[in-house]
């Protein structure tokens, strides 16, 4: 079965490895140009457990590259909150520290190497 038909409900994790980029697939269908089909065609098919997207970038030139593709697809990086700034749309995640910024709608586990989605 491909990982992009996995249901939603399912409770489960996308590995994370060296930066990591983190989209809700809702986010992706909801604000992203064009929907899945116009997110596929500009970045792949990266891994998903059906919640969550994870694009990896091994250095900082990649990993601005990815966020540049998104932002240009209509995805929006970050906001504030109580005079701080939170990941949006989506989320950058290092592998040994964490998310680079917080972020509410996914958990941690630095220990396993996983993020997975947080219900608000």
């Amino acid at each position: 079965m491909d990982m992009w038909e996995i249901s939603r409900e399912k409770n489960m994790a996308v590995h994370i490895e060296f930066f990591s980029v983190i989209v809700p697939v809702r986010a992706i269908e909801e604000r992203f140009r064009g929907g899945m089909a116009r997110f596929r065609e500009a970045c792949g098919k990266p891994p998903t457990d059906g919640k969550l997207v994870r694009m990896g970038a091994m250095n900082q030139m990649d990993l601005l590259d990815i966020l540049h593709t998104l932002e240009r697809g209509g995805m929006k990086g970050a906001f504030w909150k109580d005079g701080r700034e939170h990941w949006l749309d989506f989320c950058v995640v290092d592998r040994c520290s964490g998310p680079t910024l917080p972020c509410e709608w996914i958990e941690v586990d630095l220990e396993e190497g996983t993020v997975s989605y947080r219900d608000k």
